[in-house]
């Protein structure tokens, strides 16, 4: 459909009139009387003609220009499809220097595997579950950083996935687990999504950073989002404050509807895998109708341009006599 999106720019359409009333007054001329003006008539003629042609391309640029400026445009409607995940995830995984050290789960396991590769068996297996779903990556030492924001695709969060062990020790060292939750919250908390949750993978308790566990608990109830945790490590290897931190993570993970799990066998991370299942979650299309605009006033500015470009230009012939 062709319609003008600025139609009140006709109104400049007031100034053609006035225009040509002036073109008229300022060419009006003066009777004398002589014997005989052929010759003065003939020598006047082509002098008068390139005025009159300044004036017509004159006028000529003032209608294409208002008829520019009330931008002519063809509009279309163009139907989108949007993909909606009825499921949010946010991995949240701690990269501190800790993280590097040889300390299973188990204590009967001897595989000698630093926490960080458990924390990325962890991530590989729920990436396999959750391929349809929206994820995102928050890391942490003492302060968190938003590695990757939601997204379809997880490709990139494979790869960073694969490169975890080279992360800690890089930024400054800490826990900082309430801050890496409330980033997180904040980067849900925006999000329509029927079901958010927060996947948190960390090897031990907060130790630095400004935010509480009930500030934490109470954006996360507030948002209505749900936290997972993966503890990896010997929950009986550390000393009785470390442990009463952890269960302080583990008492907010529970009031938000989520589990705590332990990573000390495979079957932990099917228990969370199963969690997760049973949360209702679809991949919704969303039809979108835009309304395009393609623009048709440089068509016309231009030859205004050129019009008034060649009126100014017989302009100056005539004021120099060149047709005399």
């Amino acid at each position: 459909m062709f319609r003008f999106l600025i139609p009140t720019a006709f109104l400049f359409f007031i100034i053609v009139p006035i225009a040509l009333w002036a073109a008229y007054k300022r060419n009006k001329r003066k009777v004398f009387s002589f014997s005989n003006a052929d010759m003065l008539f003939a020598l006047k003629k082509p002098k008068a003609t390139v005025e009159k042609c300044s004036w017509f391309l004159k006028i000529a640029a003032l209608i294409l220009f208002v008829f520019a400026c009330a931008r002519p445009v063809q509009t279309r409607d163009v139907s989108l499809f949007t993909q909606q995940s009825s499921l949010d995830l946010l991995f949240t995984i701690d990269i501190s220097s800790s993280m590097n050290e040889t300390a299973t789960a188990n204590t009967s396991d001897k595989s000698g595997l630093a926490r960080i590769e458990y924390a990325k068996q962890a991530l590989y297996a729920l990436l396999d579950i959750t391929e349809r779903e929206r994820a995102g990556l928050v890391v942490f030492a003492q302060n968190p950083y938003t590695v990757l924001p939601l997204s379809f695709d997880h490709t990139p969060l494979r790869y960073y996935a694969s490169r975890l062990q080279d992360y800690p020790g890089t930024i400054e060292d800490g826990t900082a687990v309430w801050d890496s939750l409330m980033v997180s919250a904040e980067r849900l908390g925006t999000v329509d999504s029927p079901a958010k949750v927060i996947i948190l993978i960390t090897d031990g308790a907060n130790n630095c950073g400004f935010f509480t566990e009930d500030q934490v608990l109470e954006r996360l109830l507030r948002d209505d989002i749900r936290l997972y945790v993966v503890h990896v490590g010997n929950y009986f290897s550390f000393t009785l404050t470390t442990r009463g931190e952890i269960d302080k993570i583990r008492k907010v993970s529970e009031r938000s509807s989520g589990v705590f799990f332990t990573f000390s066998e495979e079957r932990n991370i099917q228990k969370i895998a199963k969690q997760i299942e049973s949360l209702e979650r679809s991949i919704e299309e969303k039809q979108e109708r835009l309304r395009y605009h393609q623009d048709y006033y440089l068509y016309l500015l231009v030859p205004a341009l050129v019009c008034l470009s060649v009126s100014l230009n017989l302009d100056w012939i005539y004021r120099k006599g060149y047709l005399l």
